[in-house]
């Protein structure tokens, strides 16, 4: 299995704490090496995707949020996230051993797909607005930690129950501070690229090539595969050369492509299977008028 590689989607994922946030979105390549054993030129001029299956990946990813007095838990994955449970305690320091005040829990239902519930905390901050008892010196941060659990629809389909361990900083008074997020990608030669459809069966998906390998030589490129949403790929690559023959490169793929919602913009918009189109900005910029071209006051 060809799984994503980002550290945040991973520590989600394996319920270690939460920290950071997505990297910048690359797509997956497949990197192709071809050796030409033979005694003639070789002309590559396809690569055909046999796909058997794509299916959609309906896990949950969770972010988390500190806004000021709030605790806000953001769904950043294509499935809902269920029973989450946010379970804290507040601190004088991030390490500190004793908490000021807690444990709380903070529970919703559900946060479907590019939704975000958020918790006001401001009842429980408030006792600690200041320091000490003298209550002459404002307290600009209060550390949180805690447990983010959820339960979600796993890759197979089934049911699964997680935890993440977070931290993160809250304000105990209104102000315009900026609070981090808690927890808050031989040289290849020519690079072609393709998209899958995050649902299908039994269709093909053919890459134009042109490379040419000479006899006693070998050849090296890439094909990025994207999507329009997370999906799990299973695929065959077979290389079409000269007069109709072929090479099968790899006789069976799996592939777990994954797009955030909050990445999107990325997705390509599909024609279909193999044919994409860059997605257009919803506005257009204006263009700058010149100063003789401005309306005149009348």
């Amino acid at each position: 299995m060809i799984e994503p590689t980002d550290p945040y989607l991973a520590a989600v994922r394996a319920g270690e704490p939460l920290h950071g946030g997505l990297l910048v979105h690359r797509w997956p390549e497949l990197d192709v090496k071809v050796v030409n054993n033979t005694g003639e030129t070789v002309l590559l001029h396809e690569a055909l995707l046999d796909v058997t299956s794509s299916e959609p990946d309906l896990r949950a990813l969770p972010f988390l949020t500190c806004d000021e007095t709030d605790i806000v838990l953001f769904n950043g994955g294509w499935g809902p996230l269920r029973e989450a449970t946010v379970t804290y305690s507040l601190f004088d320091t991030p390490d500190a051993p004793d908490p000021l005040a807690g444990p709380y829990v903070l529970r919703t239902p559900e946060v479907r797909s590019r939704e975000r519930h958020s918790w006001s905390v401001e009842d429980k901050l408030s006792p600690f607005a200041f320091h000490g008892a003298s209550r002459l010196l404002p307290r600009h941060e209060v550390a949180v930690r805690g447990v983010l659990a959820f339960t979600h629809t796993g890759a197979d389909g089934a049911v699964v129950h997680s935890s993440n361990p977070f931290t993160g900083r809250l304000v105990p008074r209104r102000s315009t501070s900026t609070i981090p997020r808690i927890g808050s990608y031989l040289g290849p030669g020519q690079k072609y690229s393709t998209a899958l459809a995050s649902v299908g069966t039994g269709y093909q998906v053919s890459v134009p090539l042109s490379q040419v390998v000479q006899a006693g030589e070998a050849d090296r490129f890439s094909v990025t595969i994207a999507s329009d949403r997370s999906a799990f790929h299973s695929f065959s690559l077979v290389l079409r050369y000269n007069d109709g023959q072929e090479l099968v490169v790899a006789d069976r793929i799996h592939l777990a492509l994954f797009l955030s919602v909050t990445q999107e913009r990325h997705a390509p918009l599909l024609v279909h299977p193999g044919l994409a189109v860059r997605p257009q900005p919803r506005t257009q910029p204006q263009p700058r008028r010149r100063w003789w071209q401005r309306f005149r006051r009348t």
